[in-house]
């Protein structure tokens, strides 16, 4: 074929494949089951477009994919043609794969799936010889996209890990290291060690990294110096290669001040959360290292400030104007929720707030509210169910949060759990949404910035992603 007909044909090819993504909880984590190697031979059917790409390889619990367009839009601003591999998506899978600084046009995006269709044997199914998963074919559609595009560099978020993860089989390079949390316990690990291992593992002979700030108790930290040790590459601390001096958070965004290379640098940007200083400044250092071997030159301070002043993070603290308005954040973790609870009191202070919640059924709930109910502002919280197989049921969530909050809601159905919202809030209280990103693209799509009107029509649905 010389490509599917539209995007719900490519959709529905893709959709099937295997979807670890939707039953994460009941997954085997290892090397018969994320067949790494297998991959890579898989890939040669396609012509091994991987090979020769120069990349960016990221992996973390926290902050990849913010340090990945932020390094996006630095690389751009100095010239250079990127591509850009992130995941989950919000609306539909094309989000993943950016090229050029914004997602792959759709006949595109179908004539390359069509291709790597006709490229996979008649029992593939059955033999195991093509594709096996809905992450390794997105994984091989973003090298073949990146490859023929002929991009300068291409930036590359892990799924799940980073040993056994598909984009793994990139050749030695960059590699951006970000923050460490405890996620995914039961198929990472259970201690920040054990998930720092499977996360250091992209590194490798021949490429170097940039670490980002972790952890005080060091746990992290250590297990990256000793994988740089042992492989021999070298490793810098985002913290020492571009230090932050300060840090002011307003209702308007963020005000930074950085020292780059040397020299002062002024940041001034609509992102909500100071930990993005944290994205921002890994996405710096990598940059700052890429200069001193002979790459992205040429841009200015006064380029830099305001690629960064741009900089719109879908999903990661993004407001939606309104009456209400609304903040769009995927963060499903402790470490997340804990984030958003310091945004909340850097920016707004005592200004009450309203909580939209939703999460799947593996997280740790509890320890998820105990950080979100640091801030003391949140008026009222409301559950509801994600639309994901792995959702945990808006009652059951909602007698997790009821351990921490006094006014607690729930609601499977979404949109009602979006109308008892708009009625708490009576236009003037600040509303949330948070826990998953399963649910931030159908909740973005109803949500209409003019006088906090809900729509309820029908609207692209986002594919569940691997929530991390």
């Amino acid at each position: 074929m010389a490509g599917f007909p539209g995007l719900e044909a490519a959709y529905a090819w893709l959709d099937s494949h295997i979807n670890y993504e939707r039953n994460l909880g009941q997954v085997q984590y290892g090397d018969r089951t994320f067949e790494v190697d297998a991959f890579a031979r898989r890939l040669e059917d396609i012509g091994s477009p991987h090979r020769g790409l120069r990349t960016v390889h990221i992996a973390g619990t926290r902050g990849k994919g913010s340090s990945a367009l932020s390094l996006e839009a630095l690389l751009e601003a100095a010239g250079l043609r990127t591509a850009v591999y992130t995941s989950p998506h919000l609306n539909e899978y094309r989000e993943r794969i950016r090229i050029g600084g914004r997602p792959i046009d759709g006949d595109r995006f179908c004539e390359l799936l069509g291709r790597i269709a006709d490229a996979m044997p008649a029992d593939a199914n059955a033999t195991g010889h093509g594709f096996k998963t809905v992450f390794e074919t997105l994984t091989a559609c973003f090298f073949l996209a990146a490859k023929e595009a002929g991009v300068d560099i291409a930036i590359v978020e892990t799924g799940l890990g980073g040993r056994l993860d598909a984009t793994n089989v990139l050749e030695p390079g960059p590699v951006l290291l970000t923050r460490i949390g405890l996620e995914h316990t039961r198929l990472l690990g259970g201690t920040l060690e054990a998930i720092a291992g499977e996360k250091a593992a992209i590194l490798k002979p021949g490429g170097w990294a940039v670490m980002g700030s972790q952890e005080d108790s060091g746990a992290a930290e250590a297990v990256f110096r000793l994988r740089a040790e042992a492989v021999g590459a070298p490793l810098a601390p985002a913290a020492g290669v571009c230090p932050i001096t300060r840090i002011y958070a307003h209702p308007g965004g963020l005000d930074l001040d950085f020292s780059f290379e040397g020299r002062p640098l002024q940041i001034r940007t609509p992102l909500l959360g100071p930990f993005q200083s944290e994205n921002i400044q890994n996405a710096l250092a990598v940059l700052a290292c890429l200069r001193a071997r002979g790459g992205a030159s040429g841009l200015t301070p006064g380029a830099i400030a305001g690629a960064l002043g741009r900089l719109e993070l879908p999903g990661r603290m993004q407001r939606i104007a309104g009456e209400p308005e609304w903040i769009l954040d995927g963060g499903h973790c402790p470490t997340a929720a804990a984030a958003i609870a310091r945004a909340m009191e850097a920016h707004f202070g005592s200004e009450p707030a309203i909580a939209l919640v939703g999460m799947m059924d593996d997280k740790d709930h509890d320890a998820f509210f105990r950080a979100l109910a640091r801030w003391r502002g949140w008026r009222a919280i409301v559950c509801y169910k994600p639309p994901s197989p792995r959702a945990l049921p808006a009652e059951e969530l909602a007698k997790k949060a009821l351990q921490f909050f006094g006014q607690v809601n729930s609601y499977d159905d979404l949109d009602q759990a979006i109308q008892k919202t708009v009625r708490l809030a009576e236009k003037r209280i600040r509303v949330v949404a948070c826990g998953t990103l399963y649910g931030i693209g159908p909740i973005q799509a109803r949500v209409r910035g003019q006088h906090g009107r809900v729509e309820t029509a029908t609207a692209p649905q986002a594919e569940p992603g691997s929530d991390r």
